[in-house]
């Protein structure tokens, strides 16, 4: 029931995210912007990266309370399904769309590295709290 509830913090944040991503693109009528390098880390690649970080952290952090220090498997688990899938089903609807590659890229290398930098941090904040609770 855990992980269900991480996952749903996680497609939650993602929901939100994407909305408020795709909202800003509309509103700054950026579409034309994505086609440039800068355009694409301005418009794809940063705002994936933030809502990546958070989808991730978020996750973990919803689970962590039932994760013991010798279970990293199971807080892997909680944090990482969603935006792996995410990620990929992004990279599969962009190829069936035949999405700018540039876009794309930028949005993906965004996601991983926001992906990887919320787990991160959310390790961190777990050990963090873990070693304060045994203080």
């Amino acid at each position: 029931m855990k992980l269900i509830k991480a996952w749903g913090v996680a497609v939650l944040v993602y929901l939100v995210g994407a909305t408020i991503s795709a909202g800003l693109v509309v509103k700054a009528n950026a579409g034309d912007a994505l086609t440039g390098l800068g355009g694409a880390v301005l418009w794809a690649a940063l705002p994936a990266m933030v809502v990546y970080i958070l989808m991730t952290w978020l996750a973990a952090l919803a689970h962590s309370g039932t994760a013991t220090p010798d279970q990293p498997g199971r807080f892997a688990l909680a944090a990482l399904p969603v935006p792996v899938v995410t990620i990929v089903l992004g990279i599969a609807g962009s190829l069936l769309l035949d999405s700018a590659a540039l876009g794309t890229g930028a949005s993906t290398a965004g996601s991983a590295l926001g992906t990887l930098l919320g787990f991160i941090g959310a390790a961190w904040w777990r050990s963090r709290s873990r070693s304060r609770a045994h203080s």
